[in-house]
């Protein structure tokens, strides 16, 4: 409903048809259809959210990529997205619903701060997680347990 808002759809699926049919139009809607991986990339570093709106999901790189690019996060409450995201301090949960989905967008375009914070933090925290030299050190740990 937001008239300064724009949706940039990435990607494809079997709903594809059906949602660029909902939204014909408006022109505040576009999809790219699959892109390169660069290019998706650029897209979600210029976002003011990112929003994955999964019903199912296994550990979302995308997502994770959005975090580390301290790009604020809205996520659905399913698969591994809660091990990702922690609910108002590295983004926002919702149930896999329109309408909670739609609020989470609304509150972060509209409070700047609380959107920065989260970012800030998401950012911060898959540095600390996530990067390759800590994963790296887990997986090392992993290999000396085993080994002894």
């Amino acid at each position: 409903e937001r008239v300064d808002a724009n949706l940039v759809v990435v990607g494809g699926g079997p709903l594809e048809r059906e949602l660029r049919e909902l939204a014909r139009s408006n022109s505040r809607v576009r999809f790219t259809g699959p892109l390169p991986r660069g290019e998706a990339l650029k897209l979600v570093k210029g976002s003011d959210v990112f929003v994955l709106p999964s019903r199912q999901e296994g550990l979302s790189t995308a997502l994770l990529e959005a975090m580390a690019m301290g790009v604020p996060v809205v996520a659905t409450r399913v698969g591994g997205n809660p091990e990702l995201v922690e609910h108002g301090e590295t983004g926002l949960l919702v149930d896999p619903e329109p309408s909670q989905l739609a609020s989470a967008i609304s509150l972060l375009l509209e409070d700047s701060g609380l959107a920065k914070r989260l970012a800030e933090n998401a950012a911060r925290v898959t540095r600390e997680r996530y990067s390759w030299p800590t994963v790296y050190r887990q997986y090392l740990d992993v290999y000396r347990t085993v080994a002894e």
